[in-house]
């Protein structure tokens, strides 16, 4: 069910978040860019990657996708950033990571009969923190979607 963040608990412990930029790609981008601006004939090259490094880590939005504490995970909507979704790891029967062709899902099977859909982008992050939430859930039928 549906709540707006505003009505999560004030005082609650979050773990682990996993947001939408992807940080790793961003320190890459920038240690290539610096490395190319060096040599010659590809300075060009190099200066081009630190711009989009620059451009990804100050322009792009941060948004977090998923906040995990130790009783129950919170699912944050991509369109309405104040609406989100608190899922206890119990109610949880399955979960499957769905590799798309689009972007990547995260679907949560609850005991209601419901789903919850969350695109991911770090899937051996999300797979270890739902593994140590949730251990013993995932399912591996229906990887590849879409």
């Amino acid at each position: 069910m549906p709540l707006k963040s505003f009505h999560l608990p004030r005082e609650r412990s979050v773990d682990h978040t996993v947001d939408a930029k992807p940080y790793l790609l961003i320190i890459l981008l920038g240690f290539s860019g610096i490395a190319l601006s060096f040599l010659r004939g590809v300075t060009v090259y190099g200066v081009a990657l630190m711009l989009a490094m620059v451009f990804a880590a100050v322009i792009l939005p941060s948004r977090i996708l998923i906040e995990f504490s130790e009783e129950y995970m919170v699912v944050y909507n991509r369109v309405d950033r104040s609406d989100c979704m608190m899922v206890y790891y119990e109610e949880i029967v399955e979960y499957r990571y769905l590799h798309q062709k689009k972007s990547d899902e995260l679907l949560l099977q609850l005991e209601d009969g419901s789903s919850v859909r969350v695109p991911v982008f770090h899937k051996r992050r999300i797979l270890s923190l739902m593994e140590r939430y949730a251990p013993g859930k995932l399912s591996r039928k229906g990887e590849k979607e879409g």
